[in-house]
């Protein structure tokens, strides 16, 4: 009977072991991918709902206003930008509302990004949502990072133009802790040992008899 471990069953131990951690660890990261694919998703979809809502919301209170529009054609930009500073105060996730001299959207208000700022962008209309003035247009400025923080994801997403990936209305997010925490390196380190200690062991009979 050997009193010890031979080194070629030492070498099977160590095989086993390091397998069993790549495998644990393979696995654990493919779950967490599929769980922040199916987020980011979510997250996204939710985003452009919200913004969808928010926009026709603006277009119909605000920017479909025949006392606005008559002061913007008649050059009483100070006035008009008065009857919208309530955007602000009544929508928390707004940056700036502006007026511009420049050719409207057609149809519905225009929901883009720039990859990292988010703007809606809107033709000034009469109370009926006709007559739109040829030559101006409404801008409303997104915060998208507080728009993101309130989704409460369950891992915090953040816009990042540079690495991130498009969310909505070509906006770029990616989620802002790494992918795996202190917490699955454990569970990983326990799988490890909880599996290669009996296998160990296992080994270790057969190198004595």
């Amino acid at each position: 009977m050997k009193s010890r471990i031979s080194g070629r069953d030492l070498i099977k131990i160590i095989v086993a072991l390091v397998g069993i951690a790549v495998i644990s660890f393979a696995v654990t990261i493919a779950v967490k991918v599929s769980n922040r694919n199916s987020q980011f998703k979510a997250a996204g979809s939710a985003f452009a709902t919200v913004l969808k809502i928010d926009s026709m919301a603006f277009n119909d209170g605000y920017f479909s206003w025949t006392s606005l529009q008559e002061n913007v054609a008649s050059g009483d930009l100070v006035t008009a930008r008065e009857q919208l500073l309530d955007i602000s105060f009544l929508y928390p996730f707004i940056l700036e509302v502006s007026l511009e001299n420049k050719a409207p959207p057609g149809g519905e208000p225009l929901i883009e990004s720039d990859g990292e700022r988010l703007f809606m962008r809107f033709s000034i209309k009469d109370d009926y949502g006709n007559k739109p003035l040829p030559d101006w247009r409404g801008v409303v400025e997104i915060d998208s990072q507080a728009l993101l923080d309130a989704l409460r994801s369950e891992n915090r997403l953040h816009v990042d133009a540079r690495n991130g990936k498009e969310l909505a209305y070509s906006l770029k997010a990616d989620f802002a802790d790494p992918l795996l925490t202190w917490s699955d390196h454990l569970i990983v380190l326990l799988a490890t040992l909880a599996i290669g200690f009996p296998l160990s062991v296992g080994i270790s009979r057969k190198s004595r008899f």
